[in-house]
């Protein structure tokens, strides 16, 4: 048998904005805020900057992106995968949490291909888009398997 039990406030911060707080004894970030004005919805943070901004760890068991044609126009064929090239991957601290990460930084990213970048309500680099990456990884795959294979094709030419 489960039991929950919810204590929580409900207030309205300014207009077209709603707090949540689950945790009245700390003075933290609210459990859920909602943006009302911009259909933003944050949780554990004050300051949305999408639909859904969550301050923490997100765990699921699928994530799941529309990529339908029937959504897309303007198809073109990716070919530019140079763009791994100037890319510089980096270990960091999370300042927030204070653990060790692996990944890019957004600002980097920005100089070398914008399309991965998220911006923030004042135009600057805030988030990447990680998922995004994963065609040009495929592109860049199927790229070195053709060289490779091309080099193998050689390689058993001459040893003929």
């Amino acid at each position: 048998m489960r039991i929950l039990i919810l204590l929580f406030t409900v207030g309205v911060v300014q207009a077209q904005q709603l707090k949540i707080d689950l945790d009245q004894i700390t003075n933290s970030n609210p459990m859920m805020y909602m943006d009302l004005e911009n259909s933003y919805m944050g949780i554990n943070t004050l300051s949305p900057t999408s639909t859904l901004t969550v301050n923490g760890t997100v765990t699921a068991t699928s994530l799941v992106e529309s990529s339908s044609i029937r959504y897309k126009e303007n198809i073109d064929l990716f070919t530019d995968t140079d763009i791994l090239d100037k890319l510089i991957p980096v270990t960091y601290t999370l300042i927030e949490t204070n653990s060790k990460d692996i990944g890019f930084i957004a600002e980097e990213v920005d100089k070398v291909y914008p399309t991965l970048v998220v911006y923030n309500k004042y135009g600057e680099p805030e988030a990447l888009k990680y998922t995004k990456f994963i065609p040009i990884l495929v592109k860049k795959v199927q790229e070195l398997d053709k060289k490779i294979k091309e080099l193998e094709a050689k390689i058993e030419k001459w040893q003929r």
